[in-house]
């Protein structure tokens, strides 16, 4: 546990904003599905749209692991190659 923990603590501040700015755009996919999801509950209810909603879900929470993992592999090549 200490391990990940030190690995978010050491990141770089341009990994840390890509991650930021990855989360957030994520975050907005997901409260859009969520939204259709929503729509689709209370008004509409068809099967089409609950699988387009449940889709988009998913892409949001595929887009921010996507993310991290590439914000925390970007920083271990940067510190890998780059030695100050």
């Amino acid at each position: 546990m200490e391990r990940i923990k030190n690995i978010f603590i050491n990141l770089n501040k341009t990994d840390l904003k890509i991650m930021k700015y990855g989360l957030l755009f994520s975050s907005i996919i997901s409260i859009i599905g969520t939204l259709l999801l929503t729509y689709n509950l209370l008004l509409v209810h068809t099967f089409i749209l609950y699988k387009i909603g449940i889709s988009i879900i998913k892409s949001g929470f595929y887009f921010s692991i996507d993310f991290i993992i590439c914000g925390i592999i970007a920083d271990r090549i940067l510190k890998d190659t780059v030695r100050f």
